[in-house]
């Protein structure tokens, strides 16, 4: 739905951030569809086109009325798939490709996954706690210099940016679960590690949980009831001592 110029996604009654790209790409799709040719005109029996319970329907709701577009089975030779729009008899042939965009897809995969988006200039400091050590860095003349270190200590200044990028513009790589019954599946009552970044307004607190099969780690935000899961790329971007 997009909402003042805004693309949200309604999911379970609740509204998330849409991903633009996402969107954009999907209405792409649906503007360049072209048709191969008409399968029928006015066919007595939609089964035998996968149309009497499609696979996908799309609705499209505009200031000049709805449409809707069903996505049927694919055409027994060839590299067709068969269509029909809104209430038109014509059953139509588009090629496959074209319409995979609307395919095997859910509300997550419209999803901002961009959970962070913070302004580095805003930043005061970060605390970094993984496992039993703690590191605190904090900005001092637009340096970074780490907090309770002598002064002969100096951060690597593009280093401890990289580090920090990777946070400020938090991207994640699945949406677990929205509302988790027991925090304690993820990792997530006791976390591995966790990120403190602190502005103007109130701090922005980072949890990492468990490692899954597959590599990735569960986070989520302590502000925000979701579980997510980062790349463990993400995850090895946390320092463990100053050095």
């Amino acid at each position: 739905i997009r909402d003042g110029g805004k693309w949200l996604v309604i999911k379970d009654s609740e509204r998330f951030n849409a991903d633009d790209d996402a969107v954009g790409s999907l209405l792409d799709g649906i503007s360049e569809l072209k048709i191969d040719k008409v399968a029928a005109d006015s066919p007595s029996s939609l089964d035998d086109f996968g149309l009497n319970t499609p696979r996908v329907e799309v609705m499209l709701k505009t200031p000049h009325g709805e449409y809707k577009l069903s996505v049927g089975s694919e055409t027994p030779v060839g590299s067709g798939t068969y269509i029909k729009i809104g209430e038109e008899e014509k059953v139509l042939i588009v090629d496959k490709n074209s319409i995979l965009a609307f395919l095997d897809r859910s509300e997550n995969d419209f999803r901002d996954k961009q959970i962070l988006a913070l302004d580095e200039d805003k930043i005061k400091r970060v605390t970094f706690r993984s496992g039993e050590s703690s590191i605190e860095v904090e900005r001092e003349d637009g340096r970074w210099v780490a907090k309770d270190m002598p002064d002969y200590v100096q951060l690597d200044q593009d280093r401890i940016r990289l580090i920090l990028k990777a946070f400020f513009n938090l991207k994640i790589d699945n949406f677990e679960v929205d509302d988790p019954m027991n925090l304690s599946a993820y990792g997530l009552v006791k976390p591995s590690a966790e990120i403190e970044i602190f502005g103007d307004d109130n701090p922005t607190r980072v949890l990492f949980g468990d490692k899954k099969e597959n590599g990735d780690y569960y986070v989520k935000l302590d502000s925000g009831r979701p579980v997510y899961s980062v790349s463990e790329n993400v995850f090895v971007r946390i320092p463990e001592s100053v050095d």
